[in-house]
């Protein structure tokens, strides 16, 4: 059956529609391209910014790590200990007759039998534990805290991130200083041919002006690509006065004139960017919040610059990133157990060893030997009696002294304190540094939205595409064929 004319008509309005959208696709990418190369001097204001608060704050941590460092070269020259013998049962055992090493058993009786296992100190802490503090069988208790380990609250960047501040393109190909006449559509960039400076460049590719008025789009397309010869030595005076350069066609024709140099001296600059095509396709779902989920991060060296807004923390929060969404904050949890809230990050902690000046042993076919972690030794006793010594018996012996190492220690705690002091003395100036590159991201983020905007209304473009070719495709089905008439 042939197709009727209504069937033609409609098909043709979708096919007019697919192509009005696909050339307002191409004017969105490059609205995009533009957009994101406007954050490149914002991006640099800001990481400048970002880097020195960050280098100053990486430095303290450098030093409590050293003090870390110091700590562990105690344990590593045998003068410190991070093993320990801790309490983990208590029993009785039949009794034998007589104790060796100073007696105290009785035949026929029943020994009280302490357990204890040999334990590395964690970063976790111990509470509510027994442990040999002494020889040969003298005990302490620790109900609270970390035990032998202290701690430090590290210092960091917290950084808030969301959906649309994602940089979807790196947009940047060139940049040069160039002249371009009134009326012109040729670009001459004064930099020298041979020195092949500005590989990468091709047709399609945008060309903009960073002299306000000189071209009236943004869109503005290289239709050309060629050499010209030009003076250089208005910019270098040890350059060739005349020299091969490239030269630009561009579509759009210039408003006003960039000379080198302009009649205050200075030289105006022009960049190239990719083209649409080169950068791949920027779409999102239509609707999508820009604000929600909501990251929130430690900044270290690869996201300097990252996020809609950045503070200064101490707090001793894990550093790990996690993810959230603020128009769900107060709502009750689904088990009950509280409100949905904003997760607490912060730079972390980090934990010294203090470790023991006794390190943990067991008789062993008559010899002391070290014990290893996972080990497991016993104290007898008959009543209060004095511990008899059979295999497996659990002591400690004290270590040596190593001045070396606690001369290092010491010195580093030193160095480590008066840089908290500096950090501290300093807050002020971080909070205020952090504030204005806060500031200058909130003018970022009016870019990233519009850009996110853009990437919207291309996700709109391709549903509606997606639409009308499935709607073609239905009008060619039999089933209706022969119904539209």
């Amino acid at each position: 059956m042939p197709e009727s004319e209504t069937s033609k008509v409609i098909k043709e309005r979708i096919n007019n529609r697919i192509k009005l959208n696909e050339e307002q696709t191409e004017f969105f990418k490059e609205k995009i391209i533009v957009l994101d190369n406007e954050k490149t001097p914002l991006d640099t204001a800001i990481k400048s910014i970002d880097k020195v608060v960050f280098d100053d704050i990486t430095n303290v941590n450098n030093k409590l790590q050293d003090v870390k460092t110091a700590y562990n070269n105690r344990i590593t020259a045998a003068c410190r200990t991070n093993l320990f013998w801790r309490r983990t049962g208590i029993g009785t055992a039949p009794g034998g007759g007589g104790g060796g090493g100073g007696g105290g058993g009785g035949g026929g009786g029943y020994y009280n039998v302490h357990t204890y296992t040999c334990t590395k100190t964690t970063t976790s802490g111990f509470t509510g534990i027994t442990y040999i503090s002494s020889a040969p069988d003298g005990t302490s208790s620790h109900s609270s805290g970390l035990f032998a380990v202290q701690s430090k609250n590290l210092y960091g960047i917290r950084y808030y991130d969301e959906a649309y501040t994602e940089d979807v393109v790196d947009s940047f190909v060139a940049g040069f200083i160039g002249t371009v006449g009134t009326g012109s559509t040729i670009v001459t960039a004064l930099t020298s041919y041979s020195s092949q400076t500005l590989s990468g460049i091709t047709t399609g590719q945008l060309l903009i002006c960073k002299k306000d008025g000189v071209f009236t789009t943004d869109n503005n397309e290289i239709v050309g690509i060629g050499t010209t010869v030009a003076n250089l030595s208005v910019i270098n005076s040890g350059l060739s006065t005349e020299s091969v350069v490239y030269k630009f066609i561009v579509e759009s024709n210039a408003s006003a004139s960039a000379s080198a140099p302009e009649s205050d001296g200075s030289f105006v600059e022009f960049q190239i960017l990719k083209s649409a095509d080169e950068v791949g396709n920027f779409d999102i779902p239509f609707g999508r919040s820009p604000y929600s989920p909501q990251t929130i991060g430690i900044m270290n060296s690869s996201t300097i610059g990252k996020g809609v807004k950045v503070e200064f923390t101490n707090q001793g929060y894990p550093s790990a990133s996690q993810s959230w969404r603020p128009e769900l904050e107060g709502v009750d949890l689904q088990d009950g157990n509280g409100e949905i809230s904003k997760p607490q990050v912060s730079a972390g902690k980090i934990y010294y060893d203090v470790g023991f000046t006794v390190k943990p042993q067991k008789l062993v076919s008559g010899n002391w030997i070290d014990a290893s972690e996972g080990d497991v030794g016993y104290l007898y006793f008959l009543g209060e009696g004095v511990p008899i010594l059979p295999d497996n018996t659990a002591r400690v012996t004290s270590l040596g002294s190593c001045s070396t190492q606690q001369t290092a220690l010491t010195n580093a705690i030193t160095i480590a304190d008066a840089a908290e002091a500096d950090i501290a003395s300093g807050t002020s100036t971080i909070n205020t540094r952090l504030q204005i590159a806060t500031a200058l991201r909130e003018e970022r983020n009016t870019l990233n939205i519009q850009i996110w905007g853009q990437r919207q209304l291309l996700g709109k473009l391709k549903e509606e595409n997606s639409t009308g070719n499935t709607l073609k495709t239905y009008l060619n089905n039999n089933a209706v064929s022969g119904i539209i008439t």
